[in-house]
């Protein structure tokens, strides 16, 4: 292998670095255009979020015979100490 192959083989490895570069890059732009549109597309499609329910299921069963907590327990009148009003 001479000297002039050695520089043509040089040149053409730059070449095709060079050239799968700006293929790559041009490939990413193009796929970031097309996943915005989807999503721009997707979010118009789609129908605002619903609030939430609540129903019986979701809410936690009362058990019978269970003791009141304090935060289920109503108010109750404190017993005053005699002479404070």
């Amino acid at each position: 292998m001479d000297k002039a192959e050695l520089i043509l083989y040089g040149f053409a490895t730059y070449l095709a670095i060079k050239s799968l570069i700006s293929l790559m890059s041009e490939h990413r732009t193009h796929y970031k255009k097309k996943l915005a549109a989807e999503l721009k597309a997707r979010a118009a499609a789609a129908p605002p979020p619903a609030p939430p329910v609540q129903n019986a299921a979701s809410q936690k069963p009362q058990r019978v015979g269970a003791r009141a907590t304090a935060k289920s327990r109503p108010a109750e009148a404190k017993p005053q100490a005699a002479g404070k009003t």
